[in-house]
């Protein structure tokens, strides 16, 4: 008072949102006994926690009624004036970085740019990040707790999921933290203003602490229906800061599966060699089973480099599996096991180890008898081996499959499969368009692939170009995202083959056959040859069908494929008798004659009565 008597006083009092209940009614005494004198009592205070302070409210309710306060909302700085502040106060610092990610919060900005400056672990900025903290109770600092596990952006349904807190509460908590400059809103979500921030937060949180929260949303991702290749980084993240080695390592397996329908292939492999390095500390039947499911899904991501140990490896697997009685995994391996031999031209040993692993199904469940059955049924029609046992088994599949309200893409898939080799072409379409969807839905993208590698070729068979070439899109598209096995090169070689047949351009069919032959996939290769041989007689091309079906031929015989040596001495039979060379016609009639046609395809034997048939026509 003595002071306003000589001149006009100002009075600052910072920070009132923390004043007592004394130091509220001294102010205000303090103004009404100066209300005529030139003093101005200027009061600064977080609007966000003056709510919260009943005597300053009370303070400021009177003053307002009494007609002696002017209320001032200080918005946040602009993005160039906090630009400025940092360039005096921490030269060096990302400015304008740090401009656009403060939320124009001067503290916030400065001690961020001295943590940039100084290293994640400066203290300043850890004392401001408990001082905010601090500002919330115990269940708003929990809140944020949670927030920083979960990483950006800040999900509100999970948030509230874990946290335990109702949705009206930790949005409350959000906004508040948004407010204090500590949270920032982006087109991706909200998210904590800097990754700083997020540091802070989370080392507030105890290390024991950080792993159960790590397991607790490890758990609910695993558990999630959602399909989202996000939720694979997601949860390999948790899973591996939990501390429990079976969650992370069982967590790989999930986040590698989702990989692969996104045909993430890279992605997926990584995380399967994360979790090979988990599973030594598991229990002895643990690690058999994750062992297996993660050589699953490195197999479906990447083609094998050394088969022979593969095999080996998955059918050891498979036996261990049967040791501790982890029966529908010892299906899988043995399954494994014989894919890779398949995949190689090993037929025989491919029949023996998918009958094993019918025979293991037999003894689990009854969802896995009936896979095993369907797989190992599936597995003889490729091999053209023991087709009725294959029929017989299908069926038996089938049925049971009904009764169960079971469904799995192996069964319709095979029975397709078996009716194409049959030439029930029109069953087979729908049997094998019904096996598609299931392994759209299931994300298994190299069996999808191969549904639609049979679908392609019934077109091929009714001369159906124009449908063999959409379907041959389809093949390109998948196969330039799978692994880089004989997929993608098949692809191109079928896309190929359309073009010949319509435009009689066979340039992109031979580059593609180049690559079919560099990833040695001799089954494909030999099909494809066959197709293009048979194009050739009809473009009355003798040598180039004899030099293409030659090859087939080599080819089928290595592999013990009765239909492609069918089709390939039928083809070569008839180039001879168009070049007029006897001995080659002769050679291969003999070679026709010796095969038993119950285990050639029927297609295949419609196609050969029909060249011999033309062939009998023009000599007559």
């Amino acid at each position: 008072a003595v002071e306003a008597e000589d001149g006009p006083v100002a009075v600052l009092f910072d920070d009132v949102h923390w004043c007592d209940d004394s130091s509220a009614a001294a102010m205000h005494f303090v103004a009404r006994m100066n209300h005529d004198r030139p003093l101005l009592l200027l009061l600064a205070g977080r609007s966000s926690e003056t709510q919260d302070n009943k005597a300053l409210q009370q303070l400021l309710r009177g003053l307002k009624r009494e007609g002696m306060l002017t209320e001032i909302e200080l918005g946040p700085l602009s993005a160039d004036a906090v630009r400025q502040l940092i360039e005096q106060q921490a030269p060096g610092a990302d400015a304008g970085r740090l401009s656009q990610t403060c939320g124009g919060n001067p503290l916030l900005a400065i001690e961020l740019a001295r943590a940039e400056l100084e290293g994640e672990t400066a203290n300043s900025l850890n004392d401001l990040v408990r001082e905010r903290l601090a500002r919330f109770d115990l269940d708003g600092a929990e809140v944020l707790r949670w927030a920083a596990v979960l990483g950006p952006p800040i999900n509100l349904n999970t948030l509230v999921t874990l946290s335990g807190f109702d949705a009206d509460q930790v949005g409350a908590v959000l906004e508040s933290a948004e407010r204090q400059g500590m949270l920032t809103s982006t087109e991706a979500g909200l998210r904590f203003s800097h990754d700083l921030i997020t540091r802070g937060v989370y080392n507030d949180i105890s290390p024991l602490r950080r792993q159960v929260m790590h397991r607790r949303v490890a758990t609910l991702l695993e558990e999630s229906t959602a399909l989202d290749l996000s939720r694979a980084a997601d949860l390999a993240h948790h899973a591996a800061q939990s501390g429990d080695p079976g969650l992370a390592a069982r967590a790989m397996v999930s986040a590698g599966r989702l990989c692969l329908r996104f045909f993430a292939n890279d992605e997926a492999s990584k995380l399967v060699r994360k979790g090979m390095q988990l599973v030594d500390a598991l229990p002895d039947a643990e690690r058999v089973c994750v062992n297996i499911d993660l050589h699953d899904i490195l197999l479906a991501g990447a083609p094998v480099e050394d088969w022979e140990a593969a095999a080996e490896v998955f059918a050891t697997l498979a036996e261990q599996a049967v040791d501790h009685g982890a029966l529908a995994h010892a299906r899988l391996g043995y399954h494994l096991a014989s894919l890779v031999r398949w995949l190689q031209g090993h037929w025989t040993d491919a029949r023996e180890l998918s009958l094993q692993s019918e025979r293991v199904a037999r003894s689990g469940p009854i969802e896995e008898h009936i896979v095993g059955m369907a797989e190992t049924a599936k597995c003889l029609v490729l091999l053209e081996r023991d087709l009725p046992q294959a029929d017989a088994m299908l069926m038996e599949a089938e049925a049971l499959a009904n009764q169960q309200g079971v469904s799995h893409h192996a069964l319709p898939s095979g029975i397709g499969m078996l009716r194409f080799h049959e030439n029930r072409l029109d069953e087979a379409e729908e049997l094998l368009k019904q096996g598609r969807t299931l392994c759209k839905a299931a994300g298994d993208r190299i069996n999808e692939f191969q549904c639609n590698e049979y679908l392609a070729m019934i077109a091929l068979e009714r001369r159906d170009f124009a449908g063999a070439a959409e379907r041959g899109e389809v093949l390109l598209e998948i196969g330039g995202k799978l692994r880089e096995g004989s997929e993608g090169p098949f692809a191109r070689a079928m896309a190929g083959l359309c073009v010949y047949a319509r435009n009689d351009n066979y340039g992109p069919l031979d580059t593609a056959l180049d690559e079919l032959r560099e990833a040695d996939a001799k089954h494909r290769l030999a099909y494809v040859q066959i197709k293009a041989a048979q194009l050739d007689l009809e473009r009355e091309r003798p040598n180039s069908a004899i030099e293409r079906a030659g090859e087939a031929l080599d080819l089928a015989t290595l592999l013990q494929r009765p239909t492609e040596i069918a089709l390939s001495s039928a083809v070569l039979a008839a180039a001879g008798r168009a070049n007029a060379d006897a001995s080659l016609v002769a050679r291969h009639q003999t070679v026709m004659r010796d095969l038993s046609k119950t285990t050639i395809a029927r297609w295949a034997l419609s196609y050969i009565d029909a060249l011999n048939a033309d062939q009998h026509t023009v000599t007559s």
